[in-house]
């Protein structure tokens, strides 16, 4: 073998090598770069996962605001309510069972329905349900006490 023909053995092996290695830096930068966009795939699916488990508990705390200032204002209506009972409760108990204490009386539990006007209106002249001369206020006599369902009892 002549000088010239080992040295171009020599060149072609070290091209080749050359080439070899820039081949598997290329594999390698690319495996890298796979690696790089796959990392930053995760992060954004777990930055995503973030955000919607923030935005879930924002919008859980929303709720529970909401039963909160919903149970608040029932509990204070319920106390309005109770108070109410007990004012028109205290004030039927100490007077007579007249058409005043029934007016006052009707926002109570117990006569929850709207009283009859036709039946409890009476003028001086005593005209009311029962007509002309039934004497009195005009009331029906024999309805001081009330039924459960809230309706007067009597004739």
């Amino acid at each position: 073998m002549s000088t010239t023909a080992y040295r171009r053995e020599k060149a072609s092996r070290k091209l080749e090598e050359e080439e070899e290695e820039e081949e598997e830096e290329e594999e390698e930068e690319e495996e890298e770069e796979k690696e790089k966009e796959e990392e930053e795939e995760e992060e954004e699916e777990e930055d995503e996962e973030e955000e919607k488990e923030e935005e879930e508990e924002e919008e859980d705390e929303r709720w529970r605001k909401r039963r909160k200032r919903r149970r608040s204002s029932r509990s204070e209506l319920s106390e309005r309510r109770r108070r109410r009972r007990r004012r028109s409760n205290s004030s039927s108990s100490s007077s007579s069972c007249s058409s005043s204490s029934r007016s006052n009386n009707s926002s109570s539990r117990e006569n929850s329905r709207p009283m009859d006007k036709r039946r409890y209106q009476g003028g001086l002249d005593g005209g009311g349900a029962r007509g002309p001369g039934s004497g009195g206020n005009g009331a029906v006599q024999g309805t001081s006490h009330l039924s459960r369902a809230g309706q007067a009892s009597g004739p």
